[in-house]
């Protein structure tokens, strides 16, 4: 399948789905960023639902909160496009500011791997990053997790992502 992004939007259950005039701006910004970028692997898509997803397979982040939308882009080896996903996420997270946007990297362009989005506030999803490290341990990896470690120290330095050059 090769490598991927997965992001998901959790909120409150109560409040029910995303507005329609949100998820049209979101959908819209997603097929510009389409229509105007080369992706290399599979273009951008997020799936808002019309119901909020009350799910037991994904680790909703804490506070505990209901899944609203999600979507998963094969990135490969291209780093740009990771880039151009997490810089559309973070924007996503502007247009639904009490909401949470989570990113998922399978690569190695988040350095902790884990990352939330809130009103355009990055943070590493320390809940998802302790559950890896568990793993890891868990598998008899623990050799793993001194490099997560230090990609959470470098998030709380502000380094969250890879420096990636652009491409023409």
């Amino acid at each position: 399948m090769g490598r991927c992004l997965t992001y998901e939007v959790f909120g409150n259950l109560e409040e029910g789905p995303i507005p329609l005039r949100v998820r049209r701006r979101v959908q819209l910004a997603a097929d510009m960023l389409t229509h105007h970028f080369t992706w290399t692997s599979e273009s951008l898509a997020i799936d808002f639902g019309d119901y909020p997803a009350i799910t037991y397979s994904a680790t909703p982040p804490d506070p505990w909160q209901a899944l609203l939308g999600d979507g998963v882009t094969k990135v490969g080896g291209d780093e740009w496009n990771a880039l151009l996903i997490t810089r559309y996420l973070r924007w996503v997270s502007t247009q639904i500011p009490v909401h949470t946007v989570r990113a998922i990297d399978e690569g190695d362009y988040i350095h902790a791997g884990f990352m939330v989005f809130r009103d355009g506030n990055i943070s590493v999803d320390s809940g998802m990053v302790k559950r890896q490290c568990k793993r890891y341990k868990d598998n008899g990896r623990s050799d793993f997790v001194p490099k997560l470690e230090e990609a959470v120290q470098k998030a709380c330095r502000g380094e969250f992502f890879r420096a990636v050059p652009a491409k023409d």
